[in-house]
C-alpha cells in the first residue's frame, strides 16, 4: 500500500508502482519486492511511502521512497534551496523542441559561505560548500557518453578569496562529480558587508545548460 506524499505523474498513474503488492510466506521463507520508478514529467520531487502490513493489520514496515527526473542528461545538485518541493500538477506548455536550446534561461544556484571566526590563535579552516555535476545513466541512444562542465570566472574569484577544485572536467554515465567551493577572507574584506560574486556555471551533454552561481560568503563568530 502506498500514501502519496510528494509529486505524482501528470496522468494520475502513481510514479511508484509495487510488485507484488500482496501474497502469503510460508515460515522461514522471505519475500522479494520489485519497485518500478515511471515518471511522465521531469521534477525533483516525486515521493511515496510504502507500508508493508502483515495479517493485512499489522505495520512491519515503511519505506520512503524518493525519485528525481530530467528531460536531459545532466544535473547539478547542492546550493541553497531556492523553490519549494510543492508542485503543481498543471502542464505548463514547453517550447518548440527544435528551439529548446536557444530558448534556455541561465538557472540561478545560491552557494552561502560562512567563515566561523574563533576566539583562538590558531586560524579557522577555510569556509567549504560542494556542488555535484551528474550524468544519467539512460537506455535512451544519445551519442554523447559523458557530460562536460566549466565554472568560468577563475582570477576573478581567487582575487575574491574562493577556490573552486576542479573548476573543469568531464562525468561519466552513471557517476557524479564532485565540485568544492571554499572560502578565505581576503585582507580588503570588510566583515559588516557579505561578498557577493557570481559564476557560470556550464554543462555540455545531449544539450547545453548554463547555470548561473551566486556566492554569498561572510564571516560569523564562532562560539
Amino acid at each position: 500500500r502506498t500514501e502519496v506524499v510528494g509529486t505524482q505523474n501528470y496522468s494520475g498513474q502513481s510514479v511508484f508502482s509495487v510488485i507484488p503488492v500482496e501474497g502469503v510466506m510460508d515460515p522461514g521463507k522471505a519475500q522479494d519486492f520489485t519497485v518500478t520508478f515511471s515518471p511522465d514529467h521531469e521534477s525533483l520531487y516525486f515521493s511515496d511511502r510504502l507500508r508493508v502490513l502483515l495479517l493485512e493489520k499489522k505495520l512491519s514496515r515503511q519505506i520512503l521512497l524518493k525519485g528525481a527526473a530530467r528531460e536531459h542528461m545532466m544535473f547539478v545538485e547542492g546550493g541553497d534551496p531556492l523553490d519549494v518541493p510543492v508542485e503543481s500538477l498543471t502542464v505548463i506548455p514547453t517550447h518548440d523542441p527544435e528551439h529548446r536550446e536557444e530558448a534556455e534561461e541561465l538557472k540561478p544556484i545560491l552557494v552561502t559561505l560562512d567563515y566561523i571566526q574563533l576566539d583562538t590563535d590558531t586560524p579557522p579552516p577555510p569556509a567549504t560548500r560542494e556542488l555535484q555535476v551528474g550524468c544519467i545513466r539512460t537506455s535512451q541512444v544519445s551519442p554523447k557518453k559523458t557530460v562536460e562542465f566549466s565554472l568560468e570566472g577563475g582570477p576573478a574569484l581567487q582575487h575574491k578569496g574562493f577556490t573552486i577544485e576542479p573548476s573543469r572536467g568531464s562525468v561519466e554515465r552513471g557517476q557524479t562529480k564532485t565540485i568544492s567551493i571554499s572560502w578565505m577572507p581576503p585582507a580588503d574584506f570588510d566583515p559588516d558587508h557579505p561578498l557577493t560574486v557570481s559564476a557560470l556555471l556550464q554543462l555540455k551533454g545531449d544539450v547545453k545548460e548554463t547555470y548561473k552561481v551566486l556566492l554569498v560568503a561572510q564571516v560569523v563568530t564562532g562560539p
